[in-house]
């Protein structure tokens, strides 16, 4: 998978590691708001992944695709959210909307998963992260996954992660006890 960002932010998610903290959001007419990341935003396709990375640095030339890797296996799939995930989030969406919504819209997802007390919900059913298919508007390709815990989240080539190629990251998921067998 792809994480886009600045070229200065990439440098530090390589020497660093991904961290949780203040994310940028897109709203209405071009402002953006600061929120607290609930987990770290990966796509499938690089394409998309340079898309985001592009708006974030403000420029074209600013941006950086770092190809990453992570366990899906535990991803719940936004067309497939229990019906008890979606009841809670269009009671945020209405409440915080004011409106009076029976269904999700894919643009909802974005807002919700900024939201600690729907990102637990969804941790305590089990699920590492959450994915989705991008607006329709946007014409991205692929799918867009939100990985709650960014250290489970290993990036290709980064120091000391031994992290070059597919291999190595299953290889890296293999408990130790179980390697000894």
């Amino acid at each position: 998978m792809y994480h886009g960002s600045s070229s200065k932010k990439a440098n530090s998610i390589m020497n660093e590691g991904f961290a949780l903290g203040k994310g940028q959001r897109s709203g209405f007419m071009g402002a953006t708001f600061t929120v607290d990341n609930q987990g770290i935003f990966l796509s499938d396709n690089k394409q998309a992944a340079r898309f985001f990375g592009e708006d974030r640095s403000g420029s074209p030339g600013e941006a950086q695709v770092l190809t990453c890797y992570a366990d899906t296996s535990r991803v719940m799939p936004a067309e497939q959210a229990p019906r008890e995930i979606l009841r809670l989030g269009v009671s945020i969406i209405n409440k915080y909307d004011n409106s009076n919504k029976s269904r999700l819209a894919v643009r909802d997802w974005w807002r919700l998963l900024d939201r600690g007390e729907f990102v637990s919900a969804i941790k305590k059913m089990g699920y590492t992260g959450v994915s989705f298919r991008e607006d329709a508007f946007l014409n991205l390709p692929g799918r867009t996954y939100l990985i709650f815990d960014p250290s489970t989240i290993k990036i290709r080539g980064k120091q000391g992660d031994g992290i070059n190629n597919v291999r190595d990251f299953f290889a890296s998921q293999i408990q130790p006890e179980l390697a000894n067998e």
